[in-house]
């Protein structure tokens, strides 16, 4: 994960217009979609999902969708403050 949020903090100003308010639906899209596809690949091996409470393809939804709007205030944290806050933080 750190390695993707790498590359969102090299290329922050041009994805925080991409992912903002009036960005790409697309390409929000289909950053959902490829979270969707890492959360699936690194909770599916690691767990029982006959266990979880909630059905595994929610949680997978809510975590793709958690983490972008996370990454979307920090990358417009970055423009406002001026500060370029690493992803190790």
């Amino acid at each position: 994960m750190i390695q993707i949020l790498q590359v969102f903090y090299k290329e922050a100003d041009i994805l925080r217009l991409i992912l903002g308010p009036n960005g790409d639906p697309y390409f929000y899209e289909k950053m959902r979609q490829f979270f969707v596809r890492y959360f699936n690949a690194y909770l599916g091996n690691r767990t029982d999902k006959s266990k979880w409470r909630f059905p595994f393809e929610l949680t997978l939804a809510y975590n793709s969708n958690a983490i972008l709007g996370v990454i979307t205030y920090w990358l417009q944290q970055i423009h406002n403050n001026h500060q370029r806050k690493s992803p190790r933080c």
